[in-house]
C-alpha cells in the first residue's frame, strides 16, 4: 500500500498494523516523530519510518514504568 507523506494517528496505526493506543503511547513514552498544531496530531510518514530503523519502538515497558515512577515522586512532593 503506498502511504501519503503526512497521517493522523488512525492512518498511521493502519499503515503500521498497530493499535491506534499504541501510536500514542510510542509519541508519549518513547518520543516517536510528531507533528503537533494545537490539538491537531500529524506524523510524518519517512520520519517515523527512519524512527523505526533506529530501533524506535524498544523499551516502552521501561520507558512507562520511569514515567509513572517520576508522576508519583512529584505528586508525593508536592
Amino acid at each position: 500500500q503506498d502511504m501519503k507523506d503526512y497521517a493522523d494517528v488512525e492512518e498511521l496505526a493502519n499503515h503500521l498494523r498497530v493499535a491506534e493506543s499504541t501510536v500514542r503511547a510510542w509519541v508519549r513514552y518513547l518520543d516517536m516523530p510528531v507533528i503537533r498544531a494545537g490539538r491537531l496530531v500529524r506524523f510524518d510518514v519517512h520520519a517515523v519510518e527512519r524512527w523505526f530503523e533506529s530501533g524506535g519502538p524498544t523499551g516502552l515497558a521501561s520507558a512507562m514504568r520511569a514515567a509513572s515512577r517520576r508522576r508519583r515522586q512529584q505528586q508525593a512532593s508536592g
